[in-house]
């Protein structure tokens, strides 16, 4: 596993990359890319922020790497003891890239699996079932863990998702994947970038069980 405790910090990496005409000759414009990069970090920081509390800091550090039939950008979400009282472990990096869906392709598990799983959808009905949270839209039912759920209703995690599919509306771009570590990577397929680009945390009711639900 290439997730590593180097010099006193912690980090992981991640790879974003980019598929198709345009990028397999390793190009892209700077207005894609500039904010694909702003919003990879965002949503490692803010999900950071949602499972271990507001005092934790991650930072992503970036490092441009080009292949033949891509454009592939790596991160490494770097946890530092000087920034982190306590620093973030090994396993609660990998958590976090578990809860963003960056770990593979778990059937519709992580924030990229419950939003293809969406499909823009609205959401009927959000109910608490012992530790974790069943989701109902249109007659099909999903349960996820309390950090999928709050990472799925963020709204800022779900803008910086949208800068990092964005480049999927350019004709020169094909597929966008995302890789955390050795694992299988998580796809994104050009036809799929209206269901996560549309999508919002849209619910017509609550049973009282969540309005009641702390998640302390």
């Amino acid at each position: 596993m290439a997730t590593r405790d180097v010099l006193g910090q912690t980090e992981m990496k991640f790879q974003v990359r980019y598929h198709g005409p345009g990028p397999e000759q390793g190009r892209m414009s700077a207005l894609d890319i500039g904010p694909a990069i702003l919003g990879l970090g965002q949503m490692v920081g803010e999900t950071s922020r949602i499972l271990y509390g507001d005092q934790t800091r991650v930072r992503v550090e970036v490092k441009a790497d080009f292949e033949h039939a891509s454009f592939g950008i790596e991160f490494f979400a770097v946890a530092n003891p000087a920034d982190l009282t306590p620093p973030l472990t090994l396993e609660q990096l990998a958590a976090i890239a578990t809860v963003l869906g960056f770990m593979g392709a778990t059937v519709f598990k992580g924030l990229i699996g419950l939003l293809k799983w969406q499909r823009g959808r609205k959401v009927d009905k959000v109910e608490r079932v012992g530790d974790e949270i069943r989701i109902e839209i249109e007659g099909d039912s999903n349960t996820v863990t309390v950090n999928e759920y709050k990472v799925f209703v963020d709204p800022e995690i779900r803008k910086a998702l949208k800068a990092v599919v964005s480049p999927l509306s350019r004709d020169e771009v094909d597929k966008l994947s995302i890789q955390a570590d050795s694992h299988p990577p998580s796809e994104i397929a050009k036809v799929e970038r209206e269901q996560v680009m549309s999508a919002r945390f849209r619910i017509r009711r609550f049973r009282l069980t969540v309005t009641r639900l702390s998640w302390r």
